[in-house]
This record gives structure tokens, C-alpha cells and sequence, in this order.
């Protein structure tokens, strides 16, 4: 239904294209919208918001439209199959850097805002569960805006929500107090 091929020329087998270690400082880390994480079941949710979730995980709807944006301006990119804290850490172990993210800028959905809102202790489950199957994807500061505009022409919304830098640590999310 949804057609064939990646979204990254040289990407490897498992999606990764590496971005180079000489580049650290000057990517963007940029998560199109998440949509809903899977497990509402374990959320005080209403039952349409539950039933949205349930939707999407059941019937997901990959970003095929941003293809052409990524392929011509990302210097990696990778699909969010595995909760955005592991698939970005792996997307830094592959290019031998780290990763600085604002959590208040990663976009959340409704169902995971009213959850949030309740209990911010909910923050790690939000950031950690799969199924997402969005784009996480590195772009350079000096392709960035043609990448917001090729995405905004495919009507695709994404969101900056931190910098690749220098390190092999794992990528580090910062909470609004600076945690």
C-alpha cells in the first residue's frame, strides 16, 4: 500500500546512514510529529482518545510524502520503530556522536499531552515507546530551511528538537529545569 524503498540513499541494512563525525555541533536532530505512542491502554485516557491510538498502531501511516525532503537534505535519517530515545541512540552509535534534546520541544500527541499533564513521571514511557514509525532524520544548519520548507510543501509538520554533538555518550534529554 505504501510502496518500496528507503528514504536515504547509503543507508546500510538495518536504515542507517551515519552522519559524519566531523560534523558534530552543526546537525539538527528534527522528529517529524509523533504521533501516539501504543501503549494507552496503561493511561488515563478517554475511551475516543484510546480508540485514535489504537488506530494509528493498528493501521500506521508512514511519511512517504517527506521522501524527497529527507533524501535531498537529511545527512541521516532513520524510521522511529522503537521509541524515540533507542532508535535516536542508535542513530549516534552508527555516526559516532551524541545528541542534546529538548523534551518540552518534541512533539507529543493529545492522547500523550492529557497523560503528561496528570504525570509527568509518564515522560519516559512517552519518549521510550515504539511503533511510532515517523522519521527521525539529522539535517545541517545550512540545509535546514530548505528542509522546513520541503517539508511544509509536503505537508509533513516537523520539529527541531535538539543537536547532534561530539561524544560517544548516549543522547541526553533535557527536561524545562535543565535535567
Amino acid at each position: 500500500q505504501f510502496g518500496k524503498g528507503g528514504l536515504a540513499q547509503g543507508a546500510d541494512a538495518d536504515g542507517f546512514v551515519p552522519v559524519p563525525k566531523r560534523a558534530a555541533g552543526v546537525f539538527r536532530v528534527v522528529r517529524v510529529h509523533q504521533r501516539e505512542p501504543a501503549r494507552a491502554e496503561t493511561w488515563n485516557i478517554s475511551a475516543a482518545q484510546r480508540d485514535h491510538l489504537a488506530g494509528r498502531y493498528l493501521l500506521p501511516q508512514p511519511r512517504n510524502a517527506l521522501a524527497i525532503a529527507v533524501r535531498e537534505h537529511a545527512a541521516a535519517s532513520m524510521d522511529v520503530s522503537d521509541g524515540l530515545v533507542g532508535d535516536l541512540a542508535k542513530l549516534c552509535r552508527e555516526s559516532g556522536l551524541s545528541a542534546a534534546v529538548e523534551a518540552q520541544r518534541i512533539p507529543t500527541s493529545e492522547a500523550a499531552d492529557v497523560v503528561l499533564d496528570a504525570d509527568d513521571t509518564m515522560l519516559t514511557p512517552v519518549l521510550t515507546g515504539g511503533d511510532d514509525y515517523e522519521i527521525l532524520c539529522a539535517v545541517s544548519d545550512h540545509q535546514a530551511a530548505a528542509f522546513m520548507h520541503a517539508a511544509a510543501a509536503a505537508g509533513v509538520p516537523v520539529t527541531e528538537i535538539g543537536r547532534m554533538v561530539a561524544g560517544d555518550d548516549p543522547p541526553k534529554i533535557f527536561t524545562s529545569d535543565g535535567e
